[in-house]
């Protein structure tokens, strides 16, 4: 498990992939969010979850390559299924999370009232460390699975 931040004049916007998991919590920053073989526009607030290995780049708009854009600004939580071994997810206490994780394959776009809480909640993951960072990852996969409203990808 590995927390990011990304802070510079515009988001990495080289197509890449990679076998972990990611969410991305937006502070600063603005463009298109193109995953698989969606397009998504991104600002600040926004929270995104990619699936292992779907090609994705975050397009920042054109003002953020000028000087006097004041930058961007986000935090990612890398993880991969197996982080808490192989069979973590399929206890009785978190199939759920496990559900979230498989519907999650190609990605999503939280939005709806806990958007917000779960923005905050990633944006100060930044600064913690040991235990607390497991304990706090669990409490927003938590969060996530309870938000009814989301964007899903029409990949899935």
């Amino acid at each position: 498990m590995r927390v990011q931040i990304d802070k510079g004049p515009h988001f990495y916007d080289h197509l890449h992939y990679h076998p972990e998991f990611q969410i991305t919590a937006i502070k600063k920053g603005e463009g298109i969010l193109y995953h698989g073989n969606d397009m998504v526009r991104f600002k600040p607030g926004d929270v995104f979850i990619l699936g292992s290995n779907i090609p994705h780049l975050m397009k920042s708009s054109k003002n953020y390559f000028s000087s006097k854009s004041g930058g961007v600004y986000s935090v990612s939580l890398f993880f991969n299924r197996n982080t808490f071994g192989k069979q973590f997810f399929n206890i009785p206490e978190l199939t759920n999370i496990g559900s979230l994780l498989q519907n999650c394959k190609r990605g999503i776009s939280l939005s709806g009232g806990l958007r917000k809480e779960v923005n905050d909640q990633i944006l100060k993951m930044s600064h913690v460390r040991e235990e607390e960072l497991i304990i706090r990852f669990l409490k927003i996969l938590s969060t996530i699975r309870k938000i009814g409203e989301f964007y899903k990808s029409d990949n899935q």
